[in-house]
């Protein structure tokens, strides 16, 4: 008999520890200054307008967010989660007819104090009713320790929804397996070709790497949305598939203000993630980090740092501090804008 209380003691105890919800305020109870607390990102995973409800499936409050005509999501702060299977349960209620709630969480990888954004990850679209709460429970499985942000979309022109009572919890440990790194650096960016052969290999996807090519075709340059989307080939003459460069953003991560920034037959290396987008190869949520050579200085380059070095104009004349335009440093051109 004792021996078979200890090991209910013992299960009990094993489901405690799987069931602990992982998620900070997940009953939407503590605010400050009119944002849930543990509610608001750093990055862009959060992004939608919310407001505290009385109107809540537990306790006092429940998290109103506000639809738009995109997209709108809920995002927890950053977190990282270890390698393991995980389920993610919600209640949710529309405030008006044909509402929609859509579970996933945001990879994200975190470098010099800047955030870069992997592919968020989805499960399926719940509906709602305006009537009753909804349970909606996800879930998936992280086969390396991850760093993201779990988020709940509203779907755009859908209206506003509830959030409440939000937990996550780890149902089952997996054991860490030797990753595959496929990270890089500028001076070995992979080309066009390698990066297709990593695609199709499909692992070590979830960090962004270094990637050159020649400009074959530009699809769109948006300054309205500050992004552009063009195709690379390792040669112009090459009739080998091209990778799509989609929606990339300008030097340092910044959004694109000049139309022209891009042209064909450029020679670019641009900093993203690997993706097959359906039977695409594709280049997402990047951004450019050298065109023809050429570098952009942040802030023009701070100045201690600029006087240390003998700095040059293109006509190769020396002179004593950076220029609007383009500037030979430490023997590397940087264009200063």
């Amino acid at each position: 008999m004792k021996r078979i209380l200890l090991l209910m003691f013992a299960s009990l105890l094993t489901m405690g520890i799987h069931a602990q919800n992982l998620l900070e305020n997940g009953g939407f109870e503590s605010w400050t200054n009119d944002t849930p607390d543990a509610w608001k990102s750093a990055n862009s995973a959060s992004n939608a307008t919310l407001e505290q409800s009385t109107d809540a499936y537990a306790g006092q409050y429940a998290v109103l967010v506000k639809g738009a005509s995109g997209n709108k999501r809920l995002g927890s702060k950053e977190m990282s989660l270890e390698a393991g299977e995980y389920q993610l349960t919600f209640y949710a209620k529309a405030l008006t007819e044909g509402g929609q709630a859509r579970p996933g969480y945001a990879p994200f990888t975190l470098a010099d104090g800047k955030y870069t954004m992997g592919n968020y990850v989805y499960g399926s679209y719940a509906n709602l009713s305006v009537s009753e709460w909804t349970k909606v429970t996800y879930d998936f499985t992280l086969t390396a320790t991850t760093d993201l942000n779990i988020v709940v979309m509203n779907p755009k022109n859908l209206g506003d929804i509830l959030i409440d009572d939000i937990s996550l919890v780890l149902t089952k440990k997996i054991d860490n397996q030797p990753q595959v790194d496929i990270s890089n650096t500028p001076e070995t960016a992979y080309t066009v070709a390698k990066a297709i052969e990593l695609i199709n290999a499909g692992e070590g996807l979830d960090k962004p790497v270094y990637v050159k090519g020649i400009i074959t075709s530009i699809k769109e340059v948006s300054t309205q949305y500050g992004n552009a989307t063009f195709d690379i080939k390792d040669a112009v003459s090459d009739d080998a598939p091209a990778v799509t460069v989609y929606r990339c953003k300008d030097f340092n991560n910044q959004k694109i203000t000049d139309e022209n920034v891009i042209k064909l037959n450029d020679e670019i290396i641009v900093y993203g993630t690997l993706k097959l987008f359906g039977s695409t190869p594709e280049v997402t949520n990047g951004y450019f980090y050298s065109i023809n050579g050429t570098s952009t200085a942040i802030e023009a380059v701070a100045a201690d740092k600029a006087q240390q070095q003998v700095i040059f104009n293109m006509a190769g004349q020396r002179i004593n501090q950076l220029q609007k335009g383009i500037n030979i440093l430490g023997g590397k051109k940087v264009l200063v804008k």
